[in-house]
């Protein structure tokens, strides 16, 4: 059996061989790495990224939309103006503001968040333990992006 076609279709770091006990069937080697997480385990490629499609996390996605609402609430809306940022109300929840900063993520960073295709292991504990950058580039380099 010829794998040189096959073999040129595959992506970086994936190769093919056949079996040395039965030429019949091929292995596909492919770099994956084991994450395991509070008694949970995935797997991922080797970019981070989730190889099945993950679930929403209800506990991230929420806090997103608690961030937005209260930015809107606060009339602090990311894509405002400086002149409206400037003239906007603070707010006296502690953890209101602790979660103001997810609503400033990178757009696609948002979206994987809706989506359920994040990073795995990303979570709300993370992002409140260690901050967020206002950068996006800088966003999306320390979250895995």
């Amino acid at each position: 059996m010829e794998l040189g076609a096959f073999e040129r279709s595959l992506p970086a770091g994936e190769c093919l061989a056949i079996d040395e006990r039965d030429p019949d069937l091929v292995q596909l080697t492919m770099p994956l790495a084991l994450k395991l997480r509070g008694g949970r385990s995935w797997l991922t490629a080797p970019n981070g990224r989730a190889l099945v499609d993950q679930r929403v996390d209800p506990v991230l996605a929420r806090a997103l939309q608690r961030a937005h609402q209260t930015l809107a609430k606060l009339n602090a809306r990311p894509w405002a103006s400086i002149d409206v940022l400037r003239t906007a109300k603070t707010t006296t929840g502690s953890y209101e503001q602790r979660l103001l900063p997810i609503g400033f993520l990178a757009p696609e960073i948002q979206m994987a968040i809706l989506d359920g295709t994040q990073p795995a292991g990303l979570k709300l504990e993370q992002l409140l333990r260690d901050g967020v950058p206002l950068a996006w580039a800088d966003q999306r380099r320390l979250l895995g992006f």
